[in-house]
C-alpha cells in the first residue's frame, strides 16, 4: 500500500468517527467533569435579557443547582433524553416551585401544583415573561402513576415571541429518593 492511499484511509476512517454523533462532552462518564461555579438565580426577564433570543434553550442542570431552588422531597423533572440530567424540575407546595436554566442562570418558577399529583399531569410553570408548559404522552388505557418515568412534550415560551417545542421524559416522584 502506498503512503497516499495510506494517507488516504486513514484521514477518512477519522472522519467517519467523528461524524458517528456520539455523546456530548462528559455524557456517558462515571465520573463528573469538573465542577463548574454554581449559577446565580436570577429574574426570567434578567435571564432573557442577557441572551440572544435565538439561542435560548432551557439547559441541563446538575441535583445541586435543583437543590439551590426547590425543597427537599417530591419532584417531577423534564428530560431530553430517558437518562439525561433534567432541564426543567418542579415540586408541590402549598405555593409550587419549579427551576430552569437558561444562559447558565438559575430561574425559579412558580406552578400550581400542591401534589405530586397534580404536577405528574398537564403542568405549567411561570415567570415574568416565560412559561414552560410540560404535557405527558399517555398510551392508550395507560393510567397515570406519578412514579414512572413517561415520552413527554414540553412548550418554553417567553414574551419577546419564542415559542419552542420539545419531545422527551417526564419522570416523577413521589419521594426525595
Amino acid at each position: 500500500m502506498t503512503r497516499a492511499v495510506w494517507t488516504a484511509l486513514t484521514s477518512i476512517a477519522t472522519l467517519g468517527l467523528a461524524a458517528c454523533g456520539g455523546p456530548a462532552p462528559g455524557e456517558g462518564m462515571e465520573s463528573e467533569m469538573a465542577p463548574e461555579p454554581m449559577p446565580e438565580i436570577v429574574p426570567a426577564d434578567e435571564a432573557i435579557r442577557t441572551a440572544a433570543i435565538p439561542d435560548i434553550d432551557p439547559e441541563r442542570m446538575q441535583e445541586a443547582e435543583i437543590d439551590k431552588v426547590l425543597p427537599a422531597g417530591a419532584r417531577c423533572t423534564f428530560s431530553y433524553t430517558a437518562a439525561g440530567r433534567p432541564v426543567l424540575a418542579g415540586a408541590p407546595a402549598e405555593r409550587g416551585k419549579g427551576v430552569v436554566k437558561i444562559h447558565g442562570r438559575l430561574v425559579a418558577l412558580e406552578v400550581d401544583a400542591t401534589s405530586i399529583d397534580a404536577l405528574a399531569g398537564p403542568t405549567e410553570f411561570r415567570a415574568e415573561g416565560m412559561r414552560l408548559t410540560v404535557r405527558p404522552l399517555e398510551e392508550a388505557g395507560e393510567t397515570i402513576d406519578p412514579d414512572r418515568q413517561r415520552k413527554a412534550e414540553m412548550r418554553f415560551e417567553i414574551k419577546e415571541g419564542l415559542t419552542v417545542g420539545y419531545r422527551g421524559w417526564y419522570r416523577c416522584r413521589s419521594s426525595g429518593a
